[in-house]
């Protein structure tokens, strides 16, 4: 699992838990409110079709055999 700031993210969640009793509730509504919209990204998007289209940040689109442009990274359709 990747370290952030020297730690796991489970590590952090843990210690955060350990310590929310003390944290002012619009802190944790705050968090709440980033990790929807992190959720959000992070959700291929459909474009009214059957195929999902890529969501992925910075985009180097190949070709497929069917001539259509899909995303290098996770392989999903482009929309042009």
């Amino acid at each position: 699992m990747e370290k952030l700031h020297g730690h796991t993210l489970e590590y952090w969640k843990n210690n955060a838990e350990e310590d929310y009793l003390k944290v002012p509730i619009s802190v944790l509504k705050y968090i709440t409110c980033l990790e929807e919209r992190i959720e959000q990204l992070t959700i291929p998007v459909v474009v009214g079709r059957s195929e999902q289209v890529c969501s992925c940040p910075f985009v180097m689109i190949i070709r497929g055999e069917d001539d259509k442009p899909y995303c290098s990274s996770c392989k999903l359709l482009v929309d042009e």
